[in-house]
């Protein structure tokens, strides 16, 4: 019987049962839809309800009711849709004397009733029962109105919680405040309070973190400063120039990074006044590839400023005496007793200590030599004036430049848990950076590093520690993959980290992990993603390689020739993986700096994998010496862990074996090379072990030993996710 109605009321409402409720309520109040007593039902005209103006919406229909409603209850629904859809109600108790209205949280008892607004749950805020209410109310509200309105809710706001303003009203306070905007007729006096509420709240949102929103602030209270504030209110404009040009670099907004930069050093009164936004600008160059040098130029003019002064060159004798010296008085402490030293109150070494933070990043991104010295001055530091939190950082670097410079991966493990025993929830990001991803690689199985990393990466990011966060991920992503972490996972996790990476304008970041996300899309055998351009327009490995090479990248550089390497050998491409190796391995092998990279694992292990393949083939010592020289290292680090060590080394000497055309004990060493690889679990130098045996057996006349095991190595390169190459080692027994 009703079901023309229903469509009617269907089609203006969309299935909305607020919308319903109001359609057929104005129909009502209008007459349009009414009870026949003398018939028993209910009677409407559809072409006149058509004809109505119900037919323009929902809105259409709210603001005729609310303009039913009496003026000082209008009055109160705008004062409510001023503050949003909702409001505390601590908050509006402040202001409820406001607009003319003697007490509007009385006013909104009738539009409680007849269901427009509502309490929340718990009934300490209010609000408007539909965004459409909300709406329809705002847009009652002219221009002029709505500036008046704002001015006088924000300085009645201002006044009555000037004592004791809790951070939820001062937020609401600063959005009222920057909706009037600098443009509203503002005494001067006005406005230098409005742009300090604005840096408070900025301060507020950089803690919490939320970098959007101080981002907001910060600006905001920047336009409210008048001509001539550096010489009328210096302390305001340094801070919110300061805070806001952090908030820009967090954000990866390097060109208003810079303004705001440019701004502190145009106008601070003295040097120290500079020295925080001279920290912001040495993170920014020192996560840009070009501009690693000018980040430690930089870094050694202020630290010489702070007192402490470096020598031009790093000399072998000067870094083994500086070592020396600083273990021996760190030795006097135990790692338990290190956390009772005093925090460190002279200021000077305080600010001392975070430029040297960064320095030690400009070092091991440039593979300086000054590593050692950079790290060894923070503990040499820490140990005379106190501890700082970031104390553990440089106590990390320190183990891993000792175990580096004389070889003492045992001692420098030992020197690492002094970090360890320094470590706050404030400063994981960092010091798991050095500790897991640098020093503990050594001596602990590296499967056991990756959740650490991973860790230290969602502190960071939840910390807002966005520098030190994406370079554990960055991390993390080399120890995964070349650890043999399934490569269906990092098909996916690779690639969000570079939209990370380019999101945050982390270039150097998404050059470095590049070459391994090509690496993992070869293997795979996926058509190569969209991935989010760096500034340099780089995704092709040799564009990579030019380019880190032109500006002395050269970690970079080392990972795009240790994947290319890597990949070439897996696919068999060994003319393509000789000619990378001859090109490029002396070259890495000079500039080894002075402290051990992860990536030199698999330049030494691929390389001699490489080398001794060609040597077998066409002689030359060139390649012979690469080879033995590989072996050599893996023999070091195998005494150290046998756990990431040991099957590699295995297989470099079964392939040596081979190459001396020693049957038997090249038989005998594969053999415990693909048992080590499966007992330590990597599966994905389990099937190179096999693969790599399968051709001796095959060079030996052992036939259907080799195809058994190409067949184990395809079902590992499988289990590893590497499906191209299973595929490819499967059609070679066809």
């Amino acid at each position: 019987l009703t079901r023309t109605l229903s469509n009617l009321i269907h089609q203006k409402s969309t299935g909305n049962p607020l919308f319903i409720k109001e359609i057929l309520h104005d129909l009502a109040v209008e007459n349009l839809l009414n009870y026949s007593l003398s018939s028993r039902k209910w009677q409407w005209d559809e072409d006149l309800i058509q004809a109505r103006t119900v037919s323009d919406g929902v809105a259409e229909i709210l603001t005729r009711r609310l303009l039913r409603l009496p003026e000082s209850v209008l009055t109160a629904l705008r004062v409510l849709s001023i503050f949003g859809s909702e409001v505390p109600m601590q908050v509006l108790s402040h202001v409820r004397d406001v607009c003319g209205i003697p007490d509007i949280i009385a006013e909104l008892e009738r539009p409680t009733k007849e269901g427009l607004i509502q309490r929340t749950t718990g009934g300490d805020a209010v609000g408007f029962v539909h965004d459409m209410i909300h709406h329809a109310v705002d847009i009652g509200i002219n221009p002029e109105a709505r500036t008046s309105m704002l001015k006088e809710i924000s300085e009645t706001l201002l006044v009555r919680t000037s004592e004791d303003r809790a951070d939820a009203i001062s937020f609401i306070l600063v959005d009222l405040i920057n909706r009037v905007g600098p443009s509203g007729a503002l005494s001067p006096v006005d406005r230098i309070c409005y742009a300090n509420l604005n840096l408070v709240a900025g301060e507020k949102a950089i803690q919490t973190p939320d970098y959007g929103s101080a981002n907001t602030y910060l600006e905001s209270g920047i336009s409210f400063l008048e001509r001539g504030h550096w010489r009328d209110n210096y302390n305001l404009s340094l801070h919110l120039f300061k805070k806001s040009a952090f908030v820009q670099h967090a954000q990866g907004e390097t060109e208003l990074m810079m303004a705001r930069i440019n701004e502190v050093l145009n106008n601070a009164r003295n040097f120290n006044d500079k020295l925080d936004s001279l920290n912001v600008l040495i993170q920014s160059l020192s996560l840009d590839a070009n501009s690693v040098s000018s980040a430690f130029n930089q870094s050694l003019m202020v630290l010489e400023h702070l007192g402490e002064s470096f020598p031009s060159t790093a000399e072998n004798e000067f870094i083994g005496r500086e070592l020396i010296d600083v273990k021996n008085k760190l030795e006097k402490y135990v790692p338990s007793s290190i956390s009772k030293i005093p925090p460190m109150k002279n200021e000077n070494k305080i600010k001392a200590i975070n430029f040297l933070l960064m320095m030690t990043i400009q070092c091991y991104q440039q593979k300086s030599r000054f590593f050692p010295l950079v790290a060894a001055r923070i503990v040499s530091i820490t140990l005379q004036y106190g501890m700082h939190e970031k104390s553990a950082f440089g106590f990390c670097s320190f183990a891993l430049s000792y175990a580096t410079v004389f070889k003492d991966m045992s001692k420098g493990y030992k020197l690492g848990k002094y970090a360890l025993a320094i470590t706050t929830s404030k400063n994981i990001p960092e010091v798991y950076l050095m500790l897991y991803g640098g020093v503990n690689i050594w001596k602990e199985p590296v499967q056991a590093i990756l959740p650490e990393l991973t860790h230290a990466y969602k502190i960071g990011m939840e910390a807002g520690n966005i520098t030190f966060s994406m370079l554990n991920s960055t991390v993390y992503v080399y120890r995964a993959f070349f650890s043999g972490s399934k490569l269906s996972s990092l098909s996916k996790e690779v690639p969000s980290f570079l939209r990370l990476y380019s999101l945050y304008k982390r270039h150097t970041l998404h050059m470095c992990v590049t070459p391994i996300n090509n690496a993992i899309i070869s293997l795979v055998g996926r058509n190569r993603p969209v991935v989010w351009e760096n500034k340099y327009g780089t995704k092709d490995d040799d564009e990579i390689l030019a380019k880190a090479l032109e500006i002395q990248e050269l970690n970079v550089g080392e990972t795009v020739v240790v994947c290319k390497m890597m990949y070439n050998f897996i696919f068999r491409n060994l003319d393509e993986a000789e000619t990378v190796a001859q090109q490029y391995l002396e070259f890495f092998e000079r500039h080894d700096s002075a402290l051990l990279n992860f990536i030199n694992i698999y330049r030494y292990f691929y390389g001699g994998l490489i080398a001794l393949g060609r040597f077998r083939k066409n002689g030359g010592q060139f390649w012979m010496d690469i080879g033995e020289r590989s072996i050599s290292q893996f023999e070091a680090w195998n005494t150290e862990c046998e756990w990431n060590f040991q099957n590699k080394l295995l297989l470099l000497q079964a392939e040596l074996h081979f190459t001396k055309n020693e049957v038997t004990e090249a038989e005998h060493t594969y053999n415990l090379a693909i048992s080590s690889s499966k007992d330590h679990r990597f599966v994905h130098e389990q099937g190179l072990s096999c693969e790599l045996a399968g051709i001796f057996y095959r060079t030996t006349r052992r036939k259907e030993h080799s195809m058994s095991l190409i067949r184990q190595a395809a079902e590992c390169y499988t289990s590893w996710g590497a499906h191209e190459k299973a595929n490819a080692l499967l059609l070679s027994l066809e």
